[in-house]
């Protein structure tokens, strides 16, 4: 994954393409967000749903980009246990949080994580049915709070792509349908997890929980050897500050 930006950036760059993202962990929930962050986005998610719900209200899923064929070995399947799987592992971590973790059952039950991923992603061109597409949004996502910018460009998120979508022609995601829906899941709930932690920072005021995210989501990557704080985002995706 860490190759994607420069390949000339540091020897850690040949690392494997999907070494960062399926592999990050949901530090926002051990931030100084906590319970506030998850129960506000899920205020906001019921909020979403009650007015979904009224009648002549539109239901459907975000536009995204025209269908396309996706290449073997990018797609990503809809398996509905394999799903299960993931979600199980990731409810798993917050178990031993009490109200934290029925709080983020109650978040994702209201609006699954692909729906809530489709959300944030389809208005940049991404979709949920390609790898490239969900490792985009999870780099990008993680810039976006590493070094607390505003949300990208289209042209900007979809210059990342290309280069997501070159590494990749280089380092594949798993072979495996199942393997690649359950990496393409744990990203999606990295990336919405993200956004709302950050969401719940700003909105409740508490800019030590943004500061702390942030130093997190940096650290993370680094230990995997990139550093977000190193690049900056173009429309021709990163390149070195």
């Amino acid at each position: 994954m860490v190759a994607l930006v420069l390949a000339a950036a540091s020897p850690a760059a040949a690392q494997g393409l999907a070494a960062v993202p399926n592999t990050m962990a949901p530090i926002y929930m051990n931030s100084a967000i906590g319970l506030i962050g998850i129960d506000a986005a899920r205020r906001a998610n019921e909020a979403q749903a009650r007015r979904a719900a009224r009648p002549g209200a539109e239901t459907a899923r975000p536009a995204g980009p025209a269908a396309a064929v996706v290449p073997g070995g990018f797609g990503i399947g809809t398996d509905p246990a394999v799903s299960e799987q993931v979600r199980d592992q990731f409810f798993a971590r917050f178990r031993s949080a009490g109200q934290t973790a029925q709080a983020v059952a109650a978040l994702y039950t209201v609006r699954p994580v692909r729906q809530a991923f489709l959300d944030a992603a389809a208005p940049y061109g991404l979709t949920d049915t390609d790898m490239r597409d969900v490792t985009t949004a999870h780099f990008v996502t993680a810039w976006m709070i590493v070094n607390g910018a505003p949300p990208p460009t289209r042209a900007q998120v979809q210059g990342v792509r290309a280069q997501v979508a070159a590494r990749m022609e280089i380092s594949r995601p798993p072979a495996g349908a199942r393997e690649r829906q359950m990496a393409a899941e744990q990203m999606m709930y990295d990336v919405t997890a993200m956004l709302y932690a950050r969401e719940a920072a700003s909105r409740t005021g508490t800019p030590e929980a943004g500061r702390q995210l942030s130093a997190q989501t940096a650290e993370s990557y680094v230990r995997r050897g990139f550093d977000l704080r190193k690049v900056a985002l173009t429309d021709r995706g990163f390149v070195p500050r």
